[in-house]
């Protein structure tokens, strides 16, 4: 037939349609149709790009007016009158309910296998996995959820629109994932080092290989790579990092997740996860957060020695929990840290150590940390062994400042008075010869302490400057900070007054007259008389070592006025105001 009809292209035959498809034979035949066949007749049209709605205003009745060329369920003339184009399925007034409704009812339709939203995935597999198929951007979620190899659809159409596509965010298309072998729906499945991936999701921080978490250590890409000490996005085992050193709160992220990694994890190292922490209301950041006894940390720690909480020190006293477990003490106690026997040699500790815990507390409590001390060559199990002034601030500055310190409890000059009362009297506390200036204070119990200590310098020193040392007063029950008592004292066996008196002859007790026989004590003793017995006092009048009158003069109170030295039967004051010798019995009135 088309060979008749193509040569004879204006007979009856050529121009009949013999399908009663809609095309006369000559069409079909010269544009590769089959005159006896209707079904090709809405393909030969096309091909022959007729223009099917002015064809069919001119052929009303045409059979291809109730013809659905396109196959999208609305035929040609219906389409021609909604001005959609019936030879395109896409082309048609549906909504994306409507479409999936009929490709669902049609599923071998044009309708079905087309593309509307040129996407890159066909209607039917966009209806089936709830995708709009009239919207392209979620054409590779749809392609995930229908396990669609997309790698197999573009070998089959290199053009398909998601070859240029990237359906996993991670800043490489479908094709070049395919290429290389890489997972195109899976973000973290690519050739990036991590400086590249870094690089990526921080220019695109809200990208899906952002948002993920690669090394499924519990904290996404962004966060790592932005982390003030950036971590590695490709290793797990640096996310705890993150949690302790406070970029994450790892609480807030379980309670939004609670599958995520980091539930089972122990990021603060002290044995118990940080599910657990948090539920419990414990730091999963500080090993010391947690719920343990003292015995219970010494068990663990003994266990796992290289833990964190193990080097931790939990009571900040400067020996870490193991050190304390090791050695029997409370690594909840600060107060036992400076008596450990890691202590005993705190430099030669920070010397090996320099980061120690123990350099950063003051085991001898003057003021200055372990480490400062260790560095300035003093001792820092002793607290007068120190360097000040320092830091604007004297020793009493600070011991006024802190007067329950070791330091201010302690009596660095060894005087007898305590830092403490020294400095609060004015005294200085690197120098024991004025301990006796603040032996009067309130606070400080003299004869206590040198009865206590009978061999102090504050013990052997005579703080009244009576001429009488502390120790003897206080042993006779007298006042050592008193002058005027210590003559009551002066017969103490352990005191040899004349020895004193002659070797200090200007001082009070030189002066005094302890037996209160009318002669001072320097005068008795240098002239052999006895300055604790009073009867002999005459004795030195009548050899001539004591002018009685010149002392009289001075002083008519004297005891030796009322007595007859010379016994004549008249006092010495008598004779001496008679002018008469009250040494010579012969010379009187």
């Amino acid at each position: 037939m088309c060979a008749f009809v193509n040569a004879n292209p204006t007979s009856p035959l050529a121009l009949a349609d013999c399908d009663n498809g809609g095309i006369d034979n000559i069409t079909e035949c010269g544009n590769g149709g089959n005159p006896l066949i209707p079904a090709d007749d809405c393909q030969v049209a096309e091909d022959a790009n007729i223009d099917m709605c002015a064809f069919l205003t001119a052929n009303p009745g045409n059979p291809l007016s109730s013809t659905d060329c396109d196959g999208d369920g609305i035929d040609n003339s219906t389409e021609c009158n909604d001005n959609t184009d019936p030879f395109d399925p896409c082309s048609n007034s549906y909504t994306s309910a409507e479409l999936c409704t009929y490709v669902t009812a049609n599923p071998t339709s044009a309708l079905a296998l087309a593309d509307c939203d040129s996407g890159g995935i066909d209607n039917l597999t966009e209806c089936n996995n709830g995708g709009d198929p009239l919207a392209p951007a979620d054409d590779c979620q749809v392609a995930e959820d229908a396990n669609t190899d997309i790698c197999a659809l573009f070998a089959a159409d290199p053009t398909n629109p998601l070859a240029n596509a990237d359906c996993d965010e991670d800043g490489l298309s479908n094709a070049q994932e395919c290429n290389n072998g890489t997972d195109p729906f899976d973000p973290c499945s690519n050739n990036y080092t991590p400086t590249e991936l870094c690089t990526f999701v921080t220019a695109n921080p809200t990208s899906a290989l952002a948002l993920a978490d690669c090394d499924n250590g519990g904290i996404d890409n962004i966060t790592e790579c932005n982390a003030g000490t950036p971590t590695d996005p490709t290793v797990p085992g640096d996310d705890c990092d993150l949690v302790n050193d406070g970029t994450v709160d790892v609480c807030a992220l379980l309670a939004t997740n609670p599958t995520n990694p980091l539930a089972t994890q122990d990021c603060d190292g002290d044995g118990v996860n940080n599910a657990d922490e948090c539920n419990n209301g414990t730091d999963p950041a500080d090993p010391c957060s947690n719920g343990y006894t003292s015995a219970e940390i010494c068990t663990f720690v003994t266990a796992n020695p290289n833990s964190a909480l193990a080097q931790a020190d939990c009571d900040a006293g400067g020996v870490s929990n193991f050190n304390e477990c090791a050695t029997g003490d409370d690594p909840l106690d600060p107060t036992d840290d400076c008596g450990s026997p890691i202590a005993d040699d705190i430099c030669g500790v920070l010397a090996a150590d320099p980061n120690a815990g123990i350099g950063t507390v003051d085991c001898d409590g003057d003021g200055i940390l372990n480490a400062d001390e260790c560095n300035e060559g003093t001792d820092p199990q002793d607290p007068c062994d120190y360097t000040y002034p320092r830091n604007g601030m004297t020793v009493c500055d600070y011991i006024l400042a802190n007067p329950t310190s070791p330091l201010a409890l302690a009596d660095c000059d060894g005087g007898g008075v305590n830092n403490l009362i020294e400095c609060q009297n004015g005294g200085d506390p690197e120098n024991p010869n004025d301990d006796c200036d603040s032996a009067d204070d309130p606070n400080f119990d003299l004869c206590a302490y040198v009865l206590a200590n009978p061999n102090s310098l504050l013990a052997q020193a005579d703080c009244d400057g009576g001429g009488v040392p502390n120790n003897i007063e206080c042993k006779n029950g007298e006042d050592p900070l008193n002058p005027t008592d210590d003559c009551n004292s002066a017969d103490d066996q352990a005191y040899d007054l004349c020895a004193y008196v002659v070797a200090n002859p200007s001082s009070i007790m030189a002066q005094a007259d302890c037996d209160n026989g009318g002669v001072n004590n320097l005068t008795e003793c240098q002239n052999g008389g006895d300055p604790l017995a009073p009867e002999d006092d005459c004795d030195l009048v009548n050899n001539g070592s004591a002018d009685v009158c010149a002392i009289l003069a001075a002083d008519a109170t004297n005891p030796l006025a009322g007595e007859d030295c010379d016994g004549d039967g008249q006092t010495n004051l008598e004779e001496c105001n008679n002018g008469t010798d009250p040494t010579d019995p012969c010379s009187n009135s």
